[in-house]
């Protein structure tokens, strides 16, 4: 039965079930109760929850890009439950699938390549080359540079110009 928030039903309804995830069967068998249950385990029991919850996806989840998006799900909350650990470390611990494969991976890699990037073009612009040789060597868009370099200088509270 779903109920639209604009029903307007008491609490004390028969039609309304409280569930408390620290009182069910631990791991769950239903999917979508066993992710919520790793976020909420503590960090003693999340590997075990975890393990099963990716071996469930694997079995019961046909199509692949369904499959595919679940198990980033269930690595996700991996890597922010365990936020100390190497990612050497958690794929030993959850049998975890190659990461480089992640959305999550692919868009860490993207911002750590542009970081490093801005690095050097601080450094190029303090050595006084102007932005458009900078613009020339990094093949980054000249919008890109300035936008990276305002950004960079807001978080790191101080302003670079060009020379």
């Amino acid at each position: 039965v779903l109920i639209s928030f604009t029903d307007s039903l008491p609490l004390n309804s028969e039609r309304l079930q409280r569930v408390y995830l620290d009182q069910l069967a631990q791991p769950s068998s239903s999917l979508g109760l066993g992710i919520i249950q790793l976020v909420s385990v503590p960090e003693s029991q999340a590997p075990q929850q975890a393990q099963f919850l990716l071996n469930q996806v694997r079995q019961d989840i046909k199509d692949a890009a369904t499959q595919a998006n679940i198990i980033e799900l269930v690595e996700k909350i991996i890597i922010y439950k365990f936020p100390k650990k190497s990612r050497q470390e958690l794929e030993q611990m959850f049998d975890l699938t190659d990461w480089k494969q992640t959305q999550f991976y692919k868009d860490v890699k993207l911002e750590g390549k542009l970081e490093g990037k801005l690095e050097i073009v601080r450094q190029l612009l303090q050595r006084g080359m102007t932005l458009a040789e900078v613009v020339s060597l990094t093949g980054l868009s000249e919008q890109e540079l300035q936008q990276g370099l305002s950004t960079e200088s807001k978080m790191n509270g101080h302003l670079l110009t060009e020379n």
